[in-house]
Parts: C-alpha cells; structure tokens; sequence
C-alpha cells in the first residue's frame, strides 16, 4: 500500500530555511496569498510546508509542522519582512541566523537611497538653490552597471558631486558585493558598515 510522500518524507539535516509569501489571483485578499516553507541546503533544495494566508497563525502551524527537533537544528533561516513572519522568527527556539534574501535587501537599499533623495531634494528647493536630482529617481535606483548613454552621463555628473544622495548610491551599489563573499565573518562585517553608514547619510 502507498502512504504517501509525506508519509515517507525524512526531515533530517535541514540547515536552511526558506519563508516567503506567494500571492495568486488578481485580488490582494488574504486568501489570495499562501505562506510557503522550503528547505534551501546547497544539497538539497525542496519544498516543505504550504499553508493558507500569510498570518504568524499560519507559519507557527508550518513550524510545528516540521517539528521542534528540527526547528531547533537550523543554522540559517531566510525570510523578507513581512512583520508576521518577524515575529514568529524571533520567538523560535532556535539558534538560527535570520538572514533576507537578495530581492528584499535590494529593495530595502533602494527605499534608503529613494528616502535620501527626496529629503535632499527638498532642502535644495527650500535653500533656492538648483535642483539638481529632477528626473533621477529610476537612474539611482538601477543597478549602476545597467545604467547607460546619457542616464550614465547624468549620473556621473551626480556622482561627482557631495551630494548625500551620491553618497547613499555609492554606499547602496558596494553593497552588491555581499553576495560575492565565502566567508559568514566578512559578509556581516561589511554589512554592519555599509548599512550603517547609509542609515547616517543626512
């Protein structure tokens, strides 16, 4: 007799795991959206849980669905930020890094340098003097090497200049290199500066 895949599914050595959201239909609905749980190892990549809506209620019914055993040997798990899923995270008996992914923190990094922009811009045109950051929102915030012609002229003219928004894109795009490093130690290192600097960008 078959039991079934789940039946027969072995969860050992699950290091990694992913969180994410998945939205389906046309409507922003609660129901429209699934809350997805994924093992994400370099050896082993495969799908776990799916659970209705996106609530703590639902990732706390996953969690214990994989069990505490497991739950408890996790090393990594990685998530965005939806704030459900943050606080369900941090109340894990786990001693787990909680890391995101590479689409929200570049996300994130492009609402910082957006943010830098739009305060400068208005200390510009309240101090009278030249706006000089006017139809360049989509320019800083693409990655600078898909940035060219005269969009990449403009945006070296602003580079070069010592404005905060120059500074927060330069903080913004040595941040693409996180992605490069082997070692845990040097990633969060360069993490902690660059994020922190780019949150002082006045």
């Amino acid at each position: 007799m078959w039991n079934g895949g789940l039946a027969q599914r072995k969860l050992e050595g699950v290091r990694s795991l992913g969180i994410d959201e998945i939205h389906w239909g046309r409507d922003k609905r609660a129901d429209n959206f699934l809350t997805v749980l994924y093992q994400i190892d370099a050896g082993c990549r495969r799908l776990l849980w799916v659970g209705p809506r996106r609530t703590q209620a639902t990732l706390k019914k996953g969690l214990a669905a994989l069990g505490p055993e497991v739950v408890k040997g996790l090393r990594f798990v990685c998530s965005d930020m939806w704030k459900p899923y943050l606080g369900v995270i941090a109340e894990q008996d786990s001693q787990a890094l909680h890391v995101l992914d590479r689409f929200h923190t570049t996300m994130h990094l492009n609402q910082a340098v957006d943010q830098v922009r739009r305060g400068e811009s208005t200390r510009l045109r309240t101090a009278g003097k030249k706006e000089r950051l006017k139809h360049m929102r989509w320019t800083l915030l693409r990655r600078g090497s898909r940035v060219r012609g005269r969009a990449r002229q403009k945006l070296q003219a602003r580079l070069s200049s010592k404005l905060a928004t120059a500074r927060a894109w330069e903080l913004k795009e040595s941040l693409y290199h996180l992605w490069t490093y082997k070692s845990l130690l040097w990633a969060r290192t360069s993490w902690i500066i660059s994020v922190g600097e780019l949150c002082g960008v006045d």
